[in-house]
């Protein structure tokens, strides 16, 4: 079975469905796509699956290798590095300004280029580059979020949700667990700053198949995210002094009356006021008490 797809995600449907600007964000994304079977638009319950994941990373390193030269003759290929990934012997190319005719075969084992071994050595060779052609690529996932918890690394789940696909249109609230085998979307899901859609679909007769490509998240899921900080507010230990920019609270900001001898460091005011339990680290001379004026002061 063959999928051509085409998605885009409904982010004005969730905009509308927040309600005024002081309503709750809802816990949930609208997302409206469309698919053909077999070159055709699927009418019908369609069993789909979904997860929220990672970009993706390549697993897989290049191999690189250097030649040596003797008298304009490649006479050895030594690796400097076996790369990972590779599950055949890849191809080597050996490019030089002067030199021609010199071929070599790479040797592979446990994913990696092991040996390269000269079969050609050419000749007129002076500063030869060798190319070891990449392996093939793998990517590795992470899972933020599925449908039914269980997707890891990227996998399919294992439950699927039944959605109503009309002439190949669908919308479905990912995250509504009023559908069977949904669970919510967390908030803490767009603190990745950048997560896809993975889809799978089964239309009862061919099974499931992988929906391609992913499709990235725009700023509508992290408004879910940003619904935490309500009006301005901030757990507690939520801000640390490396959130705050220098000056950046000053005494016109601290309302009248809300700081506390608790709140204030003793030593702070050690050396600027005088304690009527006396002062430490004095001494006579540079401290007294008492006036730097020519006017004459008394204490009664």
């Amino acid at each position: 079975m063959k999928f051509a797809t085409y998605f885009s995600l409904g982010a004005a449907a969730l905009l509308a469905s927040a309600g005024a600007a002081t309503a709750q964000v809802p816990s949930v994304i609208s997302y409206q796509g469309r698919l053909l079977v077999g070159g055709r638009d699927f009418s019908g319950t369609g069993q789909f699956k979904f997860a929220l994941v990672s970009p993706g990373t390549n697993a897989t390193r290049q191999a690189t290798a250097m030649a040596t030269v003797t008298s304009g003759f490649i006479t050895s290929i030594s690796v400097i590095d076996g790369g990972a990934g590779y599950t055949s012997a890849p191809a080597v190319t050996i490019m030089d300004a002067t030199g021609s005719g010199a071929a070599a075969m790479a040797q592979v084992s446990g994913g990696a280029v092991t040996s390269i071994s000269v079969k050609n050595p050419g000749s007129g060779y002076s500063a030869p580059v060798v190319t070891v052609a990449p392996a093939p690529a793998s990517f590795v996932y992470g899972t933020f979020w599925s449908n039914d918890g269980t997707s890891s690394a990227g996998s399919e789940p294992a439950a699927a949700v039944g959605v109503p696909v009309q002439e190949g249109l669908f919308n479905v609230l990912l995250g509504d667990t009023t559908l069977s085998n949904m669970q919510p979307v967390p908030a803490s899901v767009f603190t990745q700053s950048d997560a896809h859609l993975r889809i799978w679909f089964n239309d009862g007769v061919n099974g499931f198949a992988p929906l391609a490509p992913d499709q990235r998240l725009g700023s509508v899921g992290y408004a879910m995210l940003a619904a935490q900080v309500a009006n301005g507010g901030l757990g507690n230990g939520s801000v640390s002094a490396a959130n705050l920019a220098s000056n950046a609270v000053t005494s016109a900001a601290i309302v009248d009356g809300t700081i506390v001898a608790a709140d204030v460091n003793s030593l702070s005011f050690s050396n600027t006021f005088w304690s009527v339990t006396g002062n430490p680290g004095t001494s006579a001379g540079p401290n007294f008490l008492g006036t730097t004026t020519s006017r004459c002061w008394s204490c009664t």
